[in-house]
């Protein structure tokens, strides 16, 4: 594969635009418009036979007349003719060339084989290509705004925020967004339908690029799983943040499959999941994804999380505690030394944290800074919150600056929520973007960035490992029944129910009288999966009348369904909470794992946490921790369960998935998660290709 010159492209210094056009209202005249009206300081060449000149600039009238050495090509043509052009530009040498048309992948077959034609025409001679149907690049530090749109701010505003997006016009939404908060921007870069440049190539040169502190992602799909995984890793290594905000959460499309863990995993949880894992931090909306990814660009690494919360309104004080609490934040009390400073100093409050130095503030200034000071001296908190309501101009000008002053001052992570109300809190606004301060409109916002940026700094290295099940693969299982699934699971160190399987009644109820009652009985049927839709699983079995009875039923039911019987389970009965632990094969990732609420709760609460194979059991704790029933696994009056025998048990798994590639879906349903230990007594497996 022929090299990227990501220089080139977002810093070029000359650029060819080919279909180039004089008319701005028209796809084809932004680029060279955009280009002209903010300065760009490079060569420009358009390319059109139909003009001799535009905007001021020679026009050529095909590219075989280009001088040589061009960085960039813009085609503004026509899908049908992007083949032709794509292969003139890469002929006459042009390295990168950025295909903006659309009608290519995304209308069906006949445009994937001409998108992949130009791919592979483009590659051929040493050329790469961006798009297509994508914007190109927007770069804000070295003033090069070659984007076919005029939706863009005139008022460019450079910054270490970098954006790579799958749809052109969310990147120059967040791009927008980005400066109207006063937060620059570095560069945008819109990759459209990836027939060559990918997401992780956009990442990894940026991660390299000196001059992007953070790298926001908005991702419909994730083409390339594995190496979209390696330059996670990278950033990660690099210490350089990496947010997204996924499109397309809710599609209702999920995968048909025989396993409950294939028919839950959609591919939202699914890369949900693989962003916690790879330390990817996930926005809700569009102003999240833009004020946290300049608070983790810029505030130094915490250590922990404990908030401190200083507003001049005792209601604000306990709207941000309540929300801060919510989010998993402590807002531990001040240190005795900081209350001794503060305490004859407010004569009106009482030092504490939330800390409300009273409306007594707007007119004495030295109490703020003192307050202001304690609380970065203060060795209780990691991060520090100033709330400030809608304040309006004398409020603003007298006090704001004194706020200012000290976020950016502090050793510690400090942020400013400033509410917004029209016109009346416009010079407030306007005061913190101009400081170049981290500001956030509401509280809300403000909570959900520290968390996470104490969620980024705090996660540990969890990216998918080496699996460490025992002995060399073997081959495929002869049969995938329950009892052969389980037998080859316990191989493999997984726990799974005590359990014998008799071919006849008369065995089995010997069987039973060398266990201990009550038991759980099973009829076991060739090409069976989940016995308990057609009333083939009885538990609480207390006694061999009983026993006789439910075996009775078992033949019944087979005959009745036509079932080829192989034998009678008989097996221990467990107590406990029901987990289900299971494994699919991604289509773009491989192998994945799944933790969630098992047995009757399995539909009914889509209660699911998805990992990359193999993880480790500090992983599969912190997977188990997402789920809502981990609040059950916590324990309470009385009852304890071994969420430690559970992680295991899920690491275990994810080593299996890992290391036996024909093994499609494994279900693991319910794992019984007792107060010692955690037992699979149920599984089914699909073996693959």
């Amino acid at each position: 594969m022929p090299s990227f010159d990501f220089a080139g492209l977002i810093n070029p210094r000359s650029i060819a635009i080919v279909g180039a056009s004089g008319e701005v209202d028209g796809h084809a005249g932004r680029t060279l418009a955009n280009l002209v009206r903010t300065g760009y300081r490079g060569e420009i060449f358009p390319v059109n036979p139909r003009h001799r000149e535009l905007s001021g600039y020679r026009c050529y009238e095909s590219v075989d007349q280009l001088p040589a050495q061009i960085d960039v090509a813009y085609l503004m043509l026509r899908a049908e003719t992007a083949v032709q052009h794509v292969e003139q530009c890469a002929a006459h040498g042009i390295r990168t060339i950025v295909v903006c048309a659309s009608g290519f992948a995304e209308l069906g077959a006949e445009g994937r084989r001409i998108q992949e034609t130009v791919r592979d025409v483009a590659r051929r001679y040493g050329s790469r290509v961006l798009g297509p149907n994508c914007i190109g690049v927007m770069n804000v530090a070295d003033n090069v705004i070659a984007c076919p749109t005029f939706n863009i701010t005139s008022d460019f505003l450079p910054g270490t925020m970098s954006i790579v997006s799958q749809s052109g016009g969310m990147g120059v939404n967040i791009a927008n967004i980005a400066q109207s908060k006063g937060i620059g921007v570095r560069v945008l870069v819109s990759v459209g339908n990836e027939c060559d440049l990918e997401l992780a190539d956009m990442m990894d040169a940026l991660i390299e690029d000196p001059a992007t502190g953070s790298v926001v992602l908005v991702v419909e799909q994730v083409r390339d799983g594995a190496r979209f995984v390696a330059a996670a890793k990278h950033a990660r290594s690099a210490g350089k943040p990496i947010l997204a905000l996924k499109l397309g959460r809710t599609s209702v499309g999920q995968r048909s499959a025989l396993s409950h863990t294939g028919a839950m995993a959609g591919d939202y949880p699914v890369l949900q999941g693989i962003f916690r894992q790879l330390g990817v931090v996930e926005a809700d909306s569009v102003d999240d994804l833009v004020t946290t990814a300049n608070l983790l660009a810029t505030a130094p690494p915490v250590a922990g999380n404990r908030l401190a919360v200083l507003s001049p309104s005792g209601g604000e004080c306990t709207y941000m505690a309540d929300r801060a609490s919510e989010a998993g934040l402590d807002l531990p009390d001040l240190s005795p030394q900081t209350k001794d400073v503060l305490g004859p100093l407010m004569p009106l409050g009482h030092p504490g944290n939330p800390l409300d130095p009273t409306g007594a503030v707007i007119g004495n200034s030295d109490l703020l800074r003192a307050a202001l000071a304690a609380l970065d001296a203060d060795p209780a908190f990691d991060m520090i919150a100033f709330a400030i309501p809608t304040w309006a101009d004398f409020e603003a000008q007298r006090l704001l600056p004194l706020f200012i002053e000290a976020a950016q001052a502090s050793r510690k992570p400090a942020v400013i929520s400033a509410w917004t109300a029209g016109p009346m809190t416009a010079k407030a606004e306007h005061l913190l973007r101009a400081s170049g301060t981290l500001c956030f409109s509401s509280a809300d916002g403000a909570v959900r960035a520290l968390t996470a940026l104490h969620q980024y700094w705090s996660a540990p290295e969890n990216s998918p490992g080496v699996a460490t099940s025992p002995g060399p693969e073997p081959g495929r299982l002869t049969g995938t029944s329950e009892f052969q699934v389980k037998q080859f699971l316990a191989g493999q160190g997984i726990a799974v129910a005590r359990e014998t399987l008799s071919p006849t009644r008369d065995e089995a109820a010997a069987v039973a009288r060398t266990m201990s009652w009550p038991l759980v009985a099973k009829l076991q049927c060739a090409g069976v999966v989940h016995k308990t839709e057609l009333g083939l699983v009885r538990t609480s079995v207390h006694d061999e009348a009983q026993l006789q009875a439910t075996l009775t039923e078992f033949d019944r039911l087979a005959r009745e369904h036509g079932l080829a019987t192989e034998g009678y389970l008989l097996a221990e009965q467990y107590s406990g909470l029901e987990i289900i632990v299971g494994g699919f094969r991604h289509q773009d990732f491989g192998p994945v794992v799944m933790v969630g609420a098992g047995g009757v709760w399995t539909e009914r609460l889509a209660d699911r946490s998805f990992r990359l194979c193999p993880l480790s059991p500090g992983e599969a704790r912190r997977a188990v921790g997402e789920l809502r029933i981990s609040r059950v696994l916590a324990g309470g009056r009385g009852r304890t369960f071994d969420v430690d025998a559970l992680a295991a048990l899920v690491a275990r798994v994810s080593d299996v998935m890992a290391r036996y590639a024909w093994i499609a879906e494994l279900d693991l349903n319910p794992v019984i998660v007792g107060a010692a230990g955690a037992v699979a007594v149920d599984a089914a497996l699909v073996t693959g290709p």
